[in-house]
């Protein structure tokens, strides 16, 4: 009973360890369907979900120093550790998510969308999800692999992008002119982290686009 409530502590420990390094604009957290209005310094429960508005923006931070940087109008689950050990990553529904992952042992990341799932182990990537149902996955830095659902991985290499879509194979990774204007940095004192890339404009969601 003793080492049942140890690791029961420990576990809660771990749970409330994502913490909020930078905030602005709208931003909500919480069990799903109880949203309230985020604070800087707060953590985050794993299993609560995380909403932004219309120029919000917010930086979280895991226990290894591991970031994600969620863009406006976004929306996420951070998700459960298999075990206080473990790192798990985030359900992005919809939006978009900067991720950049510290290497750490026996630690493995992961963001998933509803049609997909990019997995690492150390490395800067950016994730989006449409609510056409299209996936986006670029790499600054590192490898991802990108696979969807019972099928194939794909490995996305640093300075390439890969597009995925419901009814079709995984379209082989390149490189896009459009990420050339993501904003990968995540730490508010070296510098503006604010994105400002709208996906939309681009039209890459509905294009190819190069």
């Amino acid at each position: 009973m003793v080492l049942l409530a140890l690791f029961m502590i420990a576990h809660s420990v771990w749970a409330q360890n994502v913490g909020v390094v930078f905030l602005q604009g709208d931003v909500k957290a919480g069990p799903a369907g109880q949203l309230q209005k985020l604070k800087l310094g707060a953590r985050i429960p794993h299993g609560h979900s995380v909403k932004t508005g219309a120029g919000g923006t917010v930086i979280l931070t895991y226990p290894n120093e591991s970031r994600i940087k969620v863009k406006e109008n976004s929306e996420l689950t951070i998700q459960a550790p298999a075990n206080p050990q473990e790192m798990s990553g985030a359900d992005l529904v919809v939006g978009a998510v900067f991720s950049m992952v510290r290497r750490s042992a026996g630690q493995s990341f992961r963001v998933k969308t509803p049609i997909g799932v990019a997995g690492v182990r150390g490395t800067q990537f950016f994730t989006s999800h449409d609510v056409s149902g299209r996936t986006w996955v670029c790499v600054n830095e590192g490898e991802v692999e990108m696979r969807k659902e019972n099928g194939a991985g794909v490995a996305v290499t640093a300075g390439l992008g890969v597009l995925v879509e419901r009814e079709k194979e995984i379209a082989p990774p390149k490189k896009y002119k459009w990420t050339e204007k993501l904003n990968w940095n995540m730490d508010s004192a070296t510098g503006d982290v604010i994105d400002r890339t709208k996906i939309d404009g681009y039209d890459i969601l509905k294009k190819n686009y190069d």
